[in-house]
């Protein structure tokens, strides 16, 4: 802080549209409504939401990272069953997915890569469906 919020602010759209077009399979905007894009932008534009986001990356590196150590430690996992979903397209597709990763965290995880990028509901959304609606049937009570 402020760096990032200054670089920003001095076009928060073109940066918003620059930065979720390049997490998208296409890199470009296509899966998004012009309503959805409408509201993102509206609300992104703000110094405050700026502000916001920059500090939820920052938490994601300092409190958030500090956290999880503890966590860890304590063997502390998430306990109801768990579905993880992502875009096959971009970081993931360098690795095996993030499935590995998430059976250190959960104690019932499950999961696949959904072609798509970084938006998996907006860029596949039968995909999605075609995966969480069987994943919620088996866990419905």
């Amino acid at each position: 802080h402020p760096l990032p919020e200054m670089l920003i602010e001095q076009n928060p759209v073109g940066y918003l549209d620059y930065t979720i077009a390049s997490w998208t399979k296409a890199k470009d905007l296509s899966a998004f409504s012009d309503e959805a894009l409408s509201e993102y932008r509206l609300h992104y534009a703000t110094p405050e939401h700026i502000h916001a986001t920059c500090n939820d990356y920052r938490a994601g590196a300092t409190y958030d990272l500090a956290a999880d150590v503890v966590d860890h430690a304590a063997d502390r996992k998430i306990a109801c069953p768990t579905l993880a979903l992502w875009g096959t397209a971009g970081i993931p597709s360098e690795t095996d997915g993030p499935l590995e990763t998430w059976h250190e965290w959960c104690d019932s995880v499950e999961g696949q890569g959904i072609d798509s990028g970084h938006f998996v509901a907006e860029e596949n959304p039968q995909a999605v469906l075609d995966a969480l609606l069987p994943f919620l049937d088996r866990h419905a009570h």
